[in-house]
């Protein structure tokens, strides 16, 4: 009876072995679907036209989601003792949060201090403070004090950085930018000085140089800086439309539209803000056909513009397409209803 009794048991054991084994592959499983879905998300951001703050929205949700899970697996490392116990930087939910908030944040068309990215630099401070990054941390709460106007703050942290880590270019570059909100030109100055001194890449201190221009009334200076930061990183799709600017309020639009036409296809055609300004301009050089093309692209990215739709409509009417002119129109004062005030152009 002894051996039966002990087949048994094996019988049994391998039974509920294979129940652990169906349960631990579903678990696998899950997380690998949970992965993928998120790559498919963030891919789709990527390879499908997409506006830029859609594009930004969806990543930041993402990143929260990662970054609730940082938090909280280092909230249980921490609860059972006073010592601060620190998750792996090379953590896989820590890498992806970090990874999907610096994307965020650049994909943002609205800017990098808005009140509303305040709470998302303070989650990556957070995190950065769960994996014992203290220098990211200070920048992200920087950051985050900027967002709210709190420049009082943001030059104190900022000083105690550049303080601490006096060859770190990132740093004096904050600083520079608490100094410029807050119109001290001088100290500025010397911060782009000890951002470049610190070896910061040559393109970012002449766009640097040229936001200094710019504050100090200095037009010429200022394309010039610009132009050279572009030569540097012709992909820079946010300088290339400060120039732009630049060069149509010094009455050179044919210069202006040039500097944005070379930027389409460097990145510029993903990004509806940049596509209405450059078919605005080419409306303004009564280049309608290819204004057409621009706009019908912007309004692809961002489907919720009623500026968009309007300049789409003005385009569609000269070009003879009144029935899409009428429809366009009709679009842009749904979106934007104060636009039914103005006449479209003869």
């Amino acid at each position: 009876m002894r051996p039966f009794a002990v087949n048994a048991n094996l019988h049994k054991a391998r039974i509920v072995l294979g129940i652990w084994a169906v349960l631990l592959l579903g678990m696998i499983t899950a997380l690998v679907l949970l992965n993928l879905n998120s790559i498919r998300v963030i891919n789709n951001i990527e390879y499908v036209q997409a506006g830029r703050y859609q594009g930004a929205m969806t990543i930041y949700a993402e990143a929260t989601k990662h970054a609730i899970r940082v938090l909280s697996h280092s909230a249980e490392l921490n609860a059972p003792s006073d010592k601060k116990t620190l998750i792996s930087q090379d953590d896989p939910d820590y890498t992806t949060a970090v990874n999907l908030y610096q994307r965020a944040f650049a994909l943002d068309p609205r800017g990098d201090y808005v009140p509303d990215i305040r709470r998302h630099y303070e989650n990556l401070a957070q995190i950065y403070a769960a994996g014992g990054d203290e220098v990211n941390q200070i920048k992200a709460d920087i950051k985050a004090f900027m967002c709210v106007n709190d420049y009082k703050n943001a030059e104190n942290f900022a000083n105690a950085l550049t303080t601490r880590m006096p060859n770190d270019y990132e740093a004096w570059m904050l600083l520079a930018d608490i100094y410029l909100h807050t119109k001290n030109i001088s100290a500025a100055n010397l911060a782009i000085e000890r951002m470049e001194s610190a070896s910061g890449p040559p393109a970012v201190v002449k766009e640097w140089r040229g936001r200094m221009a710019l504050a100090q009334g200095n037009t010429a200076d200022a394309e010039r800086y610009y132009k050279a930061a572009i030569e540097l990183n012709p992909r820079n799709i946010e300088a290339r439309k400060k120039l732009s600017s630049i060069c149509l309020n010094s009455q050179k639009s044919d210069q202006a539209a040039k500097v944005l036409a070379d930027g389409v296809v460097l990145g510029g055609s993903s990004d509806a803000n940049y596509m209405h300004l450059y078919g605005g301009l080419l409306l303004g050089l009564n280049q309608n056909q290819d204004a057409l093309k621009a706009l019908q692209t912007a309004a692809s990215l961002e489907r919720n513009s009623g500026d968009v739709r309007w300049d789409l409509a003005r385009a569609y009417q000269r070009l003879g397409k009144t029935a899409r002119a009428n429809a366009a129109f009709q679009d842009a004062i749904r979106l934007k209803p104060d636009l039914q005030k103005r006449a479209l152009e003869k």
